[in-house]
């Protein structure tokens, strides 16, 4: 009888330690996912001492980062940039 509780008992733990290990590798293959995500951050700089100014985009995460559409607006209207494909200059970093 002592055996078979022990047995019982080895068989309940294998089976939540199971469960566990599901779990903690479903996490991790989320948690890879999230890490190499795009982070596109874009900011406005000027420079008055050597006249540039412009809108910066620059990819704070692992993974690549696509833009496929830029919409400035300006006081509340949108404004146009340059007709075309890839006709505006874009840097990623």
């Amino acid at each position: 009888m002592k055996s078979y509780r022990l047995d019982l008992s080895a068989l309940v733990v294998a089976i939540i330690a199971l469960g566990f290990s599901i779990w903690q590798g479903r996490e991790q293959v989320r948690h890879n996912h999230i890490s190499v995500e795009p982070r596109l951050t874009s900011y406005f700089s000027i420079d008055g001492k050597q006249k540039l100014w412009g809108v910066y985009v620059i990819n704070n995460g692992m993974g690549t980062g696509f833009v496929e559409e830029l919409n400035v607006f300006v006081d509340g209207k949108k404004s146009k940039i340059m007709s075309g494909a890839h006709s505006f200059p874009l840097s990623l970093h």
